[in-house]
């Protein structure tokens, strides 16, 4: 019987190099909302445990620190946390500012594989200041 809620199992691994994007969505920080962040991730591991690291693009918003990712993928969902060393901030401005030595900056990532356009997406959130929004992700190089 066909069922169209069955999960679908994704067709390979995620070890590859991946590019993409996020978006602030509902934020009251200055120029935030209108920004997508682009960066590239470069991920190791399966789909029952993944890691890698993340450099974002500076010159489209994003963080000068590197951060680390630690994850999951079960059918065709996929959970991953984003941890930079150091802490980030925007004020009400959107200028930004790094705490150090204080604590990690932790980012919490779950979303979906589209098997049609043959990329992730989902949503984002930081628990500690209620910012969320959307990401996107696919391999950095695609099958012809």
């Amino acid at each position: 019987m066909f069922s169209f809620w069955k999960k679908e199992k994704i067709p390979f691994q995620i070890e590859d190099e991946w590019i993409g994007f996020y978006r602030y969505i509902g934020t009251n920080i200055a120029n935030r909302d209108n920004l997508k962040v682009k960066f590239h991730a470069f991920i190791n591991g399966n789909t029952s445990s993944f890691n890698g690291t993340i450099t974002e693009d500076v010159s489209t918003g994003g963080i000068a620190e590197s951060s680390t990712i630690s994850g999951y993928i079960k059918g065709n969902k996929i959970i991953f946390e984003k941890r930079y060393k150091n802490n980030h901030f925007y004020n009400e401005y959107g200028e930004s500012f790094t705490v150090f030595d204080e604590g990690e900056h932790i980012v919490n990532y779950k979303g979906y594989f589209d098997k049609k356009k043959n990329l992730f997406w989902g949503t984002w959130e930081i628990f500690d200041n209620y910012t969320s929004g959307y990401w996107e992700m696919k391999r950095a190089v695609q099958d012809q």
